[in-house]
């Protein structure tokens, strides 16, 4: 089992931040096959001081328990969208079935409500309902 070199803790990091799951990013960097090795590197690098060094660089400088609650907030959204997107990358989707494929579209429609500005919004009757009712229009306070 190696540590990894200054340039691997920064890929790693950079592909585990960027929505790779992590057993999956470890593959790229070693060479074993028996899964009990890969599972054993992978765990060292994910307690890997280097690797933890460069994932705090790429948050923008500070640790999960220094970033206020909007960042930590706002910083797990974008890396849940980072997320859903590798997924949606990583797989053929005429190759889906059954829960995968429902996992994909449910991806695809988040990500495109992002794409969209949608992301987060009431949908559009409701947002309609609710200028309606903000204008104080007759029609929706006598309903």
């Amino acid at each position: 089992m190696t540590n990894p070199s200054r340039e691997e803790a920064f890929q790693f990091a950079l592909m585990i931040t960027a929505g790779v799951p992590s057993r999956e990013a470890i593959r790229w960097f070693v060479s074993e096959t028996d899964p009990l090795e890969i599972a054993a590197q992978h765990d060292a690098w994910m307690r890997d001081r280097a690797v933890r060094r460069e994932v705090i660089k790429i948050q923008g400088g500070k640790a999960w328990q220094d970033l206020s609650l909007d960042e930590k907030i706002s910083l797990s959204i974008n890396k849940h969208y980072a997320e859903m997107a590798y997924f949606l990358y990583s797989r053929n989707y005429c190759e889906l079935q059954g829960a995968e494929k429902a996992k994909a579209d449910t991806c695809r429609s988040a990500l495109e409500a992002k794409l969209a500005g949608q992301a987060g919004k009431m949908d559009a009757l409701s947002q309609f309902y609710a200028a309606m009712a903000a204008k104080g229009s007759p029609a929706i306070r006598a309903s």
